[in-house]
């Protein structure tokens, strides 16, 4: 074998001054016979048993075989530890195992960390995959052509995952057909020399619809009517799991206002919630995009936010086009009142003619409302779900307890109340 100048190697005569070598000036004839290490674990037995070094076939000691780290260690240093029969390399703080027995170690090929998805994962928008490329620690090969690959799954824990076809770069245009379903991101690094190491993935994030607040949209079909509706309030972080869950109560709005936060609710228990913005502002006001997010109050009849009052609900939807101030998803509205009807007439099929048979078809909660001076009231016993019907001055919203579910006609516009969404 042929060792250059660049080596350093070790005596073959037995105590003498051993020097390990530097695998980053290993010439490409020598790396090929150091890869022959990496199936050395008959090897190991022998030299053990028989020498002080592993030599060349001509006696020259190429690096160390020894029953311990070398007391000074350089970066780029190999050993082959005979006690453990593992091949070792200094990456200049830490002894790295880069084989055992037969195997080539993860840490001699290169990796993918940090792997997650950039972008709004919602059906028609374009996310991206993201990583961080560490190349081998033995010659710190540079990022070649990487192998990406994206997957679809049912749920969080990627149960029925499947490589969708013709995902293989690093951008994704998220179908629509996807809704409701989980993505991930698979990236196999490769370096330039076409060293390629093992396939990651990130986790499984959810494709799905995403309303202006934030709320996450999964579907859920009305076992009646067939209409297509919200799993959750807006504002909720999951679907209902009981009329009195508070992590499914969500935002409470003034009729016919925007997202701007003044709806926000921090819930804490069953009963009891508070405004994340807890400034009231003395209304009404003239402009139906205020401009902050404090509760509008209304002291005064027709006791409105706004001022003068809307002949209609058109700011959130007027029966065909959402309106500026839609706090629901694309292609979803606030129901009309005869929307309503429609579902209420299958509550008492669904468990009872109360929040009972709401929960039952649509995953209604008792929520309670914030009255038109700002305070939080009746959580847990009542549930107020705004159409965006007039009645005079007033609003329509469906109106629930444990006893009774109706349609009421009555609803000031100042009051806050839940909002769930209906697809168009």
């Amino acid at each position: 074998m042929n060792v250059n100048s660049q080596i350093c190697y070790d005596s073959p005569v037995p105590n003498a001054d051993r020097r390990i070598f530097q695998v980053p000036v290993l010439n490409p004839i020598i790396f090929r016979f150091i890869t022959v290490l990496f199936l050395f674990g008959f090897l190991c037995g022998q030299v053990q048993a028989q020498l002080s070094y592993f030599r060349t076939k001509n006696g020259v000691a190429v690096f160390s075989c020894l029953s311990a780290a070398p007391a000074t260690p350089e970066s780029g240093m190999v050993y082959l530890n005979t006690t453990e029969k593992i091949l070792y390399c200094y990456d200049g703080t830490k002894w790295v195992a880069i084989a055992a027995g037969n195997a080539i170690m993860y840490s001699a090929l290169p990796s993918a960390t940090d792997i997650s998805i950039g972008g709004i994962a919602e059906p028609g928008k374009t996310v991206t995959g993201v990583y961080t490329y560490s190349p081998d620690i033995l010659l710190h090969y540079a990022e070649g052509t990487s192998v990406y690959q994206w997957y679809q799954a049912t749920d969080a824990s990627g149960k029925n995952s499947t490589a969708i076809s013709g995902a293989q770069s690093k951008t994704f245009v998220i179908p629509g057909s996807f809704n409701g379903t989980y993505l991930a991101f698979g990236v196999t690094p490769v370096n330039i020399n076409g060293g390629k190491g093992i396939e990651q993935l990130s986790e499984w994030f959810p494709a799905v619809f995403v309303a202006s607040d934030g709320t996450i949209v999964f579907d859920l079909i009305s076992s009646g009517t067939g209409r297509v509706w919200m799993d959750r309030n807006l504002g909720a972080t999951r679907a209902a799991t009981g009329t009195d869950d508070y992590q499914a109560y969500g935002s409470l709005f003034q009729w016919c206002r925007a997202a701007d936060g003044h709806e926000k609710i921090n819930w804490t228990s069953s009963s009891a919630g508070s405004p994340v913005t807890t400034e009231v502002f003395t209304g009404p006001v003239s402009n139906s995009a205020p401009g902050h997010s404090m509760f509008i109050s209304a002291a005064t009849s027709p006791y409105d936010w706004l001022s003068p009052q809307k002949s209609d609900g058109s700011l959130w939807w007027n029966g065909s086009t959402a309106g500026a101030n839609n706090p629901c998803p694309a292609g979803y509205h606030v129901p009309t009142k005869a929307e309503w009807d429609s579902e209420l007439a299958l509550f008492s099929s669904n468990g009872g003619a109360n929040a009972t048979g709401a929960y039952s078809l649509l995953k209604l909660t008792l929520s309670g409302f914030r009255g038109t001076n700002g305070v939080i009231h009746s959580s847990s016993s009542l549930g107020l779900y705004w159409s965006c019907t007039v009645n005079s001055s007033n609003a329509s919203y469906l109106d629930l307890s444990s006893s009774t579910a109706q349609i009421n006609t009555g609803g000031t516009r100042a009051t806050g109340i839940n909002v769930r969404c209906i697809k168009n």
